[in-house]
């Protein structure tokens, strides 16, 4: 039996010790990888139905999309099982990616903030919530992914909001239940 009313909602399974887990968003995920078979299907037909020039975009584009699609989806199956949790939240911090523990004091503020993708091929914006921490990582220990957050974001504590689940405002009222941190909500437009 679950007493927390927020986990219980939700539809999330109470861990022993863990008071909130966030899920990687398999819709999300099938969704994309639906875009890139579409987009592999209609330059494969490009190819076929039409001769030169246009046929040789076709094949060109339906060959990377088809690599893509392909990529994509192995990538993203093989995260989704070895790691189904995007993050988990408790009284004593957050663990995203399956990394070490963050402790809430070492968090100076958490920010719901939206980024457009530098992406040919998405147009919308994202949220994300961003863990702020109060001191500077050591970059020398990060790998080139997580330099590249801490660049845009400021931190490489970071989850994309589309991409999981529950919804952004179920996580930062379960960080707001659980820590002292300062919530903020920055909009962008």
């Amino acid at each position: 039996m679950c007493n927390d009313a927020g986990v219980a909602t939700s539809g999330q399974v109470p861990v022993e010790g863990t008071q909130f887990q966030v899920s990687w968003n398999r819709h999300f995920f099938r969704r994309k990888v639906l875009l890139v078979v579409v987009l592999f299907l209609a330059y494969a037909a490009l190819a076929v139905f039409t001769s030169g020039a246009w046929q040789l975009i076709g094949v060109a584009a339906a060959i990377a999309f088809g690599l893509m699609g392909l990529c994509l989806g192995i990538v993203g199956e093989l995260q989704m099982r070895r790691s189904p949790m995007a993050a988990t939240l408790s009284d004593f911090g957050v663990t995203i990616r399956r990394r070490d523990p963050v402790g809430w004091e070492d968090i100076r503020e958490v920010r719901l903030g939206t980024v457009k993708p530098r992406s040919l091929f998405m147009s919308q914006r994202f949220h994300y919530i961003a863990f702020l921490p109060t001191r500077a990582a050591d970059i020398s220990r990060l790998s080139p992914r997580e330099r590249l957050l801490i660049k845009l974001y400021g931190t490489y504590l970071l989850l994309v909001t589309e991409r999981v689940n529950p919804a952004a405002e179920d996580i930062l009222d379960a960080i707001e239940r659980l820590s002292n941190v300062p919530v903020y909500r920055v909009v962008d437009e």
